[in-house]
């Protein structure tokens, strides 16, 4: 059995790749949990989707843009892209069997940070976060009907997903402020 060495990547590769079209089947997406952010004194919603991303192909992606169905209502939005002051907070079963919390900064988690870090990488992507911000103050999950996430290429649209039933898994993400504020 032969195995072939990697091919280098250099430059010219990277050019070669970004003039490629990128076809439906060569990414895929799943929203694993969607929840609207807690924070103080905010006259819009920040709604965050936690997505998983597998990509048949190493893929040259740009951005991402989000549409978002509330309340019967369509909004188009550009996610935000430094999500360092948002916490998930999740219950869990700690090792005495006790309920007790854990909370993760998203930062690092950011899925337009990664698209836009460069190539996006051919396989299965860890999961990552989507957050967006719609003027609607107080709202709440059971208001966002469907959502449809597409990804940018350099020639436009590369890929869209729509999502018409929205994930039952429960999240919380708050503020970091708001955790602050309210002394926990």
């Amino acid at each position: 059995m032969h195995t072939r060495a990697p091919l280098p990547v250099d430059e010219h590769s990277y050019q070669a790749l970004g003039s490629l079209k990128v076809h439906r089947q060569d990414l895929e997406a799943k929203v694993l949990r969607t929840c609207v952010g807690t924070t103080l004194g905010a006259s819009a919603s920040t709604i965050f989707t936690e997505v998983k991303v597998w990509a048949l192909r190493d893929l040259n992606l740009i951005g991402l843009m989000v549409g978002l169905t509330i309340d019967g209502v369509r909004y188009e939005v550009a996610p935000v892209k430094d999500l360092s002051q948002w916490i998930l907070v999740e219950d869990i079963i700690d090792e005495h069997r006790r309920k007790n919390q854990r909370d993760t900064p998203l930062g690092p988690l950011s899925l337009v940070e990664e698209i836009e870090a460069g190539i996006y990488r051919e396989g299965h992507h860890q999961p990552r976060w989507i957050a967006c911000e719609v003027p609607l103050a107080f709202m709440t999950e059971q208001q966002l009907s469907r959502m449809s996430l597409t990804f940018k290429d350099k020639r436009g649209v590369a890929k869209r997903e729509v999502i018409d039933e929205m994930p039952k898994e429960p999240c919380r993400v708050i503020d970091a402020a708001f955790r602050t504020h309210a002394g926990g």
